[in-house]
């Protein structure tokens, strides 16, 4: 019998998490909120973020977009439900890259509607098929 070095594929079925808030952090150094994840939070129209380094932890509480630190929630396009925060500035100052769409499991959201974003527990993913 031959060893073999198995490598277990993490992902999951395309489409399986639609039903549930999902977050991804792409290479575009924007995050994705899926319109569940929109909603979980209070559909605000502006986060602020924020960065536990000891942790590994990116947490997004809603916030007045007026707030001189807040970042808006935009439409994301051809997705009318989703929403796209622009994190560069956040992402640099806090030394945060990705190459590649990293996609969030376990989302944690507080009683007090903050995302919770743990870095050690994330996925690659890609596009399904077109």
């Amino acid at each position: 019998m031959k060893d073999r070095d198995w490598k277990i594929f993490e992902g999951n079925p395309n489409g399986r998490r639609r039903d549930k808030a999902r977050v991804t952090l792409g290479p575009s150094r924007t995050f994705l909120l899926n319109e569940h994840a929109h909603r979980a939070i209070g559909s605000p129209g502006a986060v602020e973020l924020m960065f536990d380094g000891n942790r590994r932890l990116i947490g997004m509480r809603p916030c007045d977009p007026h707030k001189a630190n807040a970042f808006p929630l935009k439409k994301a396009s051809g997705r009318l439900k989703h929403r796209i925060i622009s994190a560069g500035a956040f992402l640099t100052h806090n030394k945060l890259k990705t190459d590649r769409t990293m996609l969030f499991v376990d989302i944690d959201i507080d009683p007090d509607g903050t995302v919770v974003l743990d870095l050690a527990k994330t996925i690659y993913v890609t596009r399904g098929s077109r």
